[in-house]
């Protein structure tokens, strides 16, 4: 998430797409306070990188840290919960990603106005397309579906990967390394989420 990207946005009703981004710990150092270093947080994931801001890395391999969001901004720990994998699977974890753009979706719709929220995220190395593809609907009538929330940052070495690369989950309870509040507006997306009738297939 942290790191330049190249975004693509294209007309009618194709997936959007991005190239992913990681962030590092090294990158993070600074960001462990709500609100600390934000700006700069937003703007890496929206694709502009900005060297100001934590300390520069050292010799050792960046230890990867992950993502996850949610409309709550004051999580101090997430603990495993009984829920299903990308591909259906019963498991009890907590889950996140990798990539930039997928947990900002969860941070700012809202939980309480959308009975439901379908959502795809395939990269690279499960498509073999040039980008990360993307698809996003909620289950609500109306359009006043939006809010604001956080996107929490994890560290990845709690985490093992799931049935899908973008995917990744942790049995155990995980300590976040920042909280970075979001809003609707940091959501590249958001003329682009479609709405569906609860029940409908999807």
């Amino acid at each position: 998430m942290l790191g330049s990207q190249d975004w693509c946005r294209p007309v009618g009703r194709r997936p959007v797409c991005v190239r992913p981004a990681v962030f590092t710990v090294e990158r993070v150092q600074r960001t462990r306070k709500v609100g600390s270093c934000r700006d700069d947080v937003i703007r890496a994931t929206l694709g502009a990188h900005d060297p100001g801001c934590g300390p520069s890395g050292g010799a050792h391999e960046p230890e990867l840290v992950l993502l996850h969001g949610s409309n709550a901004r004051t999580i101090d720990r997430f603990t495993p919960r009984d829920q299903t994998t990308y591909h259906g699977e019963l498991v009890q974890a907590v889950f996140a990603t990798s990539d930039p753009v997928w947990p900002l979706f969860f941070a700012v719709t809202d939980t309480v106005r959308v009975s439901s929220r379908w959502n795809a995220c395939i990269l690279p190395e499960r498509s073999g397309a040039h980008s990360t593809r993307y698809f996003f609907s909620v289950g609500a009538r109306e359009t006043g579906f939006w809010t604001s929330g956080a996107v929490y940052l994890l560290p990845g070495a709690a985490f093992e990967p799931s049935d899908e690369p973008a995917e990744w989950l942790a049995t155990e309870p995980v300590t976040p390394l920042a909280i970075v509040p979001v809003t609707p507006t940091d959501f590249p997306f958001c003329d682009r989420v479609l709405r569906h009738v609860e029940g409908e297939p999807e």
